[in-house]
C-alpha cells in the first residue's frame, strides 16, 4: 500500500508540474512579447510554488510514517 500511495504521489506531482508548464510557457504567435514573459514568469511562479507545496507535503508524509514506525516499536516491547 505504501508503494502504491507514493507512485501516485510521483505521478501526481509529474502530471500538475506537466499542466502548470505546458499552460505557462505556451505561447502564441501574435502574443506581445511583454504579455509572453509576463505569463511565463507567472508559470515560472506557480511551478516553484507546486515544488515547495507538494515537497512540505511529502515531507509531512515521511515524519507521518516515522511517528507510526516508532509508535509501533514502542508498544511491541515487552515490559
Amino acid at each position: 500500500m505504501k508503494k502504491l500511495g507514493l507512485g501516485f504521489f510521483a505521478v501526481f506531482t509529474i502530471a500538475v508540474l506537466y499542466w502548470a508548464y505546458s499552460g505557462a510557457f505556451s505561447v502564441s504567435a501574435g502574443m506581445d512579447p511583454a504579455a509572453a514573459l509576463d505569463r511565463k514568469f507567472a508559470g515560472a511562479a506557480y511551478i516553484v510554488t507546486w515544488v515547495i507545496q507538494l515537497g512540505y507535503l511529502a515531507w509531512l508524509g515521511f515524519k507521518w510514517q516515522a511517528q507510526k514506525r516508532d509508535a509501533a516499536r514502542l508498544d511491541s516491547k515487552p515490559r
